[in-house]
Formats: structure tokens, C-alpha cells, sequence
């Protein structure tokens, strides 16, 4: 996966104007237009990525971010609550 940028920085815009400091995942793909496995993965992947970095937390420990994985490549994406941590939030201002 290439990592695109701008959708990062998306991803943090529409979680900073939310009016909640949680934003539910569900609720961030619906924002965020994803729709297809392609996109799902794209997703996935950088909000991966977002929390390599301190960026973002997921309120869930079972299945942090809400991925789970399954045999054979298939994948779930449950409904779980992210927040921006301050770095998150320092970064959009850069």
C-alpha cells in the first residue's frame, strides 16, 4: 500500500470537526465516503498507520481500531470509538 498524505490528513479533519471528542468508526468511513473492500483496506491501513504514531486511540482493546481479521484474508470492521490524542491534534495544526 502506497500511503496517501492527504487522505491521512483527512481522516484527522473529520475527526477534529466533530462536535464529540470520540468519533465512531462507522461513522468516520460514512464521512469519509468508504465504500468497497478497496477503500475498507485503504482505511484500514491508514488509520493503522495514524496510530503508529500516536495520533489516534481506539476505545477498544479486544479488537483495537475495530479489525478483525479472519481466516483466509476476510475481515470485519466493527463500530468502536476513536478519539485524537493531543499529538493528533498538534499535527493538524502543522
Amino acid at each position: 500500500m502506497k500511503v496517501d498524505k492527504e487522505f491521512l490528513r483527512k481522516i484527522l479533519v473529520t475527526m477534529e470537526s466533530e462536535t464529540d471528542y470520540v468519533v465512531n468508526s462507522h461513522t468516520l468511513m460514512k464521512k469519509l465516503n468508504i465504500k468497497g473492500k478497496d477503500l475498507e483496506r485503504k482505511f484500514m491501513g491508514h488509520i493503522l498507520l495514524l496510530a503508529d504514531e500516536g495520533l489516534i486511540e481506539s476505545f477498544s482493546t479486544k479488537y483495537p481500531f475495530g479489525f478483525v481479521y479472519c481466516v483466509g484474508g476476510e475481515y470485519s470492521i466493527l463500530d468502536v470509538g476513536y478519539r485524537l490524542t493531543a499529538k493528533g491534534y498538534d499535527r493538524i495544526d502543522n
